[in-house]
């Protein structure tokens, strides 16, 4: 029984690691989670300079408003939504 367990797991992980080497997809949308991911990264950078730039209450409601504006015209719609 313990012979068999140990097929069977081994069998598993063989498939597993088959399927994910042979995706050929994965690297290039790897490739495009990583570009969005730094497209986030700057713009929050360069909210954060906005938001240490700033010398009042209306000047950080600029960049609120510039991240909001920049948040809602990149987001991806979620679900069938219309």
């Amino acid at each position: 029984m313990k012979k068999f367990s140990c097929f069977v797991l081994s069998l598993g992980l063989l498939v597993a690691s088959t399927g994910m080497a042979n995706d050929p997809d994965f690297e290039g949308f790897k490739t495009d989670v990583l570009k969005r991911m730094q497209e986030h990264i700057n713009k929050l950078q360069e909210n954060r300079t906005c938001v240490s730039n700033a010398k009042d209450r209306a000047a950080m409601k600029v960049c609120h408003d510039q991240m909001k504006e920049w948040h809602e015209k990149n987001q991806k719609p979620k679900g069938n939504k219309k």
